[in-house]
């Protein structure tokens, strides 16, 4: 087996999507769109948090001169 050739790609997606189909897949499924979820929320958070502070930080300089 070639390693990036499209039979191995097949066999990894064949695979992927047994695992997937099965009952504790399923969940397993769900679990892993919502950590994408999380993630995707954490991280905009986290970007407007650092967006108030660049405001911040850019006000403070004005101020200070």
């Amino acid at each position: 087996l070639v390693k990036n050739g499209s039979r191995w790609k097949d066999l990894i997606e064949r695979e992927k999507w047994l695992r997937y189909l099965s009952p504790a897949g399923v969940s397993a499924m769900e679990n892993d769109s919502m950590n994408d979820i999380r993630k995707k929320e954490k991280k905009s958070k986290y970007r407007e948090q650092k967006a108030k502070t660049q405001k911040l930080d850019l006000i403070a300089l004005q101020d200070g001169s």
